[in-house]
This record gives C-alpha cells, sequence and structure tokens, in this order.
C-alpha cells in the first residue's frame, strides 16, 4: 500500500451477505499510529477507502491490525481470503 502508516502485510477478505459481495481490507498499522488519535485513524480509513475504491469501484471495509496479527506463512503470503460460499 502507498500509506506510510500501513505496515507492509495485509489481506482482502471477500464474502457474500445474501446476494451481495461484500470486502474487507485488514491491514497492519505501525505501533506509532496507535496514540489513541481516533480522528487520525478515521482520516486514514477514509483515505484507504477513497483510493481503493478510486480503483475497483467497490466499496470496502478497513480492518486496522496490529503488527503480527495477520497469519504468517512460510511460502507466499495469503493475500486474499474467498469467503464466498457457492450459489
Amino acid at each position: 500500500m502507498r500509506f506510510p502508516e500501513v505496515a507492509t502485510n495485509y489481506q482482502i477478505i471477500l464474502e457474500r451477505d445474501g446476494t451481495l459481495d461484500s470486502l474487507t481490507v485488514s491491514v497492519e498499522l505501525y505501533p506509532k499510529m496507535f496514540d489513541g488519535d481516533l480522528n487520525k485513524l478515521k482520516k486514514l480509513e477514509t483515505d484507504i477507502t477513497e483510493s481503493i475504491r478510486d480503483e475497483i469501484v467497490v466499496r470496502q471495509k478497513i480492518d486496522f491490525l496490529e503488527p503480527g496479527s495477520l497469519p504468517r506463512t512460510e511460502d507466499k503470503a495469503v493475500r486474499v481470503v474467498d469467503m464466498r460460499s457457492e450459489i
């Protein structure tokens, strides 16, 4: 990601809510971002949401996580998790 507040590990989760697909982007933030300033986090959430929406025209949810929260593997990182079931 091109945001300096966001660490290098992220994950995209696809889910289905009824007939609609939803997209959640989980990003690990650098520890300096956990300083209690909720306005700073809200602005970052808005900036990330708008940046992604400009690229893919899909509204998504953003989850902020502490470093090391996302699963690590010895192989290539799993960046996209598709939790949608077959129709």
